[in-house]
């Protein structure tokens, strides 16, 4: 994006947003490790115990465990990027990998304003 802004939320944020506004950048299972059956006790204990700090949702059919250290850290997710944009490595081991993203992806996250009419956002509502 020319001269674009990325923000950064957090899991829970954006499972919040769906809660309040409907499908949008997240959705009620950002990040969940697990999920079971409501009344499959083994691996309730099981998951639940898995590290400490747990924080189990039912939807009154499966239970979602999610851990708060992970749903509090700020994030940004790209999906569906392609292989193509990344020039591919030479060698093995950590790498640090670049591409340009075109305006065009964030599209969905801008409530379909063009760039002229999100240049004049004031910066607090962005």
């Amino acid at each position: 994006m020319d001269n674009g802004t990325i923000m950064f939320n957090t899991e829970r944020a954006r499972a919040k947003m769906e809660r309040k506004d409907g499908k949008g950048q997240g959705d009620l299972y950002e990040g969940v490790y697990a999920t079971c059956g409501l009344y499959d006790i083994p691996s309730i204990k099981e998951y639940h115990n898995a590290y400490e700090d747990v924080e189990p949702e039912n939807d009154g059919k499966l239970v979602y465990f999610k851990r708060s250290s992970v749903i509090d850290m700020p994030s940004f997710c790209f999906s569906l990027l392609k292989q193509s944009l990344f020039n591919r490595p030479v060698k093995e081991g950590i790498q640090k990998l670049e591409a340009i993203i075109h305006g065009r992806y964030f599209k969905d996250f801008a409530d379909d304003l063009n760039k002229d009419e999100v240049m004049k956002l004031k910066e607090e509502s962005l």
